[in-house]
């Protein structure tokens, strides 16, 4: 019998999961794609798993006896999303928005283990290594009336493969060679080679699923205006600039219990980008949740707190297109003299821990063993030479423009006046990040590339050759290579020995990133506010169908 990767369990997880939580990347967007260490989780499931503890400051509201409320709206400070349309979105703080009007065909728990209760598809069936066959859930309704069709399931996964499209999760469901519908409720999925990481992905955003005819009404628009998805919530408003509004959806499907979720009757991101703003916001009620800096805890003592380590990778992104960074001599010196524990410290108090690489503490195939390039000026200086780069040379650096990527980006233009760099930098906000990668107009990008379930999620993305976010990586085949060996090994082990070669390469070799700090996404909740242990998925984003506002 073939050995089921995607059901089998007791494997190695790291995460640390503390009352319930929702990370800071996730409510502002202070990178590309958006927290260290967590405790070893040996009975942990496949895939990844979590834990949930009581947390270090106040609890977290418990439902009552009678179970949790159904009724109430709670308002959190938000980032405002850029690309309200799954198929097309790139930001990972944009997965909060998504999650809140779209289902996913096959989703996972808390521990990224694949569940059929969460899921479009009731059931999946792995055929052979190539063949799945999964049956759809009946009577799913989509927010625009239409019912959920094998058809639409279709539509969705072409789209997202159609270099047209240009989907940010191309890379999820590229082992996907063909889509067939042999009724309204079964769909078969023929796959080009096995592939451990894909049902794990559909759990993305590219098995978010939509209407298909809410998509065929114009991609663009779905951009703007997403009601086409068969979520917890339905999109009542979207006004740029304030806030986000969304309200109970009546037909939702699933259940806790006996009871219909979601909970709240309305759900509203207020986009706040000024903490003190915030914080003056939580204290009066005006909202009931907000992301908050771990040196800040100490200034919520009368709130309930969620906290989630490894969330996301904060880097340094070096473009090999343009000079002088196209030298990876220029790109090592760089990152030698990136001072990790400084920026701990500075930044963080030393709570987020300094990163090796792009692989999280937060997920299974994390290796401690992994080396990056550590903090030597002398080091640095002795690689600028050879590439005969002159003192006083001027780079570019894109920031945005929030007041922790200002701090973060300024004591980064500190460390490379040390080595006799000089860097310019560039403020902006979330929607100019991306374009900014692909047009090549500055040598580095400050961003945090945010975990996924499965390591191919954000490598397929933003490493291997092809992904949506590559723009300006050198060409590394051997690193292509190792992705794909990992993504179609089911031995998990195996999957983790394949990993760890490829952050080297990465980090040393060719030196994409100068790696900073893995994040720590920490919040303070009002006590009204219930069902925090559910908030966090297993790849360390929010989902809010389960939280409750309790008298």
């Amino acid at each position: 019998m073939m050995d089921n990767y995607w059901t089998r369990k007791a494997t190695s997880r790291r995460r640390l999961l503390k009352g319930g939580a929702v990370t800071a990347t996730a409510f502002a967007v202070t990178g590309l794609l958006g927290a260290g260490c967590g405790d070893d989780d040996d009975d942990s499931n496949s895939g990844g798993g979590a834990t949930t503890q009581p947390g270090s400051g106040s609890p977290a509201a418990s439902p009552t006896t009678s179970g949790p409320k159904v009724g109430g709206e709670l308002s959190y400070a938000g980032a405002e999303p850029v690309d309200g349309n799954p198929l097309t979105s790139t930001l990972g703080g944009e997965h909060e928005y998504h999650w809140q009007l779209h289902d996913n065909l096959i989703a996972y728990d808390q521990k990224a283990q694949l569940d059929a209760s969460r899921s479009l598809a009731e059931k999946w069936e792995i055929k052979s290594p190539t063949e799945i066959v999964l049956t759809l859930r009946q009577g799913v309704k989509f927010a625009n009336g239409e019912t959920l069709t094998a058809e639409d399931v279709k539509y969705n996964i072409d789209l997202v493969l159609d270099p047209a499209t240009k989907s940010a999760a191309r890379g999820d469901l590229s082992p996907i060679e063909s889509v067939t519908t042999p009724d309204a409720k079964t769909v078969n999925l023929k796959l080009k080679a096995p592939s451990a990481s894909l049902l794990t992905l559909l759990g993305d955003r590219g098995g978010m699923i939509v209407s298909k005819k809410a998509l065929q009404a114009g991609m663009k628009e779905y951009s703007t205006k997403p009601n086409g998805g068969s979520g917890p919530f339905r999109l009542d408003n979207w006004t740029p600039k304030e806030r986000w509004a969304v309200s109970r959806n009546p037909e939702y499907w699933r259940k806790a219990g006996s009871t219909q979720l979601p909970y709240l009757q309305k759900l509203t991101s207020r986009f706040i980008t000024d903490p003190a703003v915030a914080q003056a916001a939580l204290q009066n009620g005006e909202i009931q949740l907000m992301p908050i800096s771990s040196t800040d805890k100490a200034k919520f003592k009368d709130f309930a707190f969620a906290e989630f380590n490894g969330a996301a990778a904060v880097t340094t992104w070096l473009d090999s297109t343009i000079a002088p960074t196209s030298d990876v001599r220029v790109r090592q010196a760089l990152a030698y003299a990136y001072d990790r524990k400084s920026l701990s410290e500075v930044l963080t108090g030393g709570v987020e821990a300094p990163a090796i690489g792009i692989i999280t503490p937060a997920q299974w195939a994390f290796d401690s063993s992994v080396q990056a390039p550590n903090f030597d000026v002398k080091k640095a200086k002795e690689l600028l030479a050879a590439a005969g780069i002159a003192k006083g040379t001027k780079v570019k650096a894109f920031s945005l423009g929030i007041e922790a990527a200002k701090r973060r980006a300024e004591l980064v233009q500190g460390f490379l006046k040390a080595i006799d760099i000089d860097m310019e930098i560039t403020l902006g906000d979330a929607s100019q990040l991306v374009p900014t990668l692909m047009a090549h107009t500055h040598h580095m990008i400050f961003a945090s590339m945010s975990m996924r379930a499965d390591p191919h999620g954000i490598l397929g993305l933003t490493i291997r050759k092809g992904g949506a976010l590559t723009a300006g990586l050198p060409s590394a085949p051997d690193v292509d290579d190792l992705i794909d060996k990992a993504s179609q090994t089911y031995d998990q082990a195996e999957r983790k020995k394949l990993y760890t070669t490829m952050q080297d390469l990465i980090s040393n070799k060719y030196c994409m990133h100068a790696w900073e700090t893995y994040t720590v996404g920490l919040i303070a909740a009002s006590k009204k506010v219930g069902g925090l242990d559910t908030v966090f998925g297993g790849e360390g984003k929010p989902r809010f169908a389960e939280l409750s506002l309790q008298a």
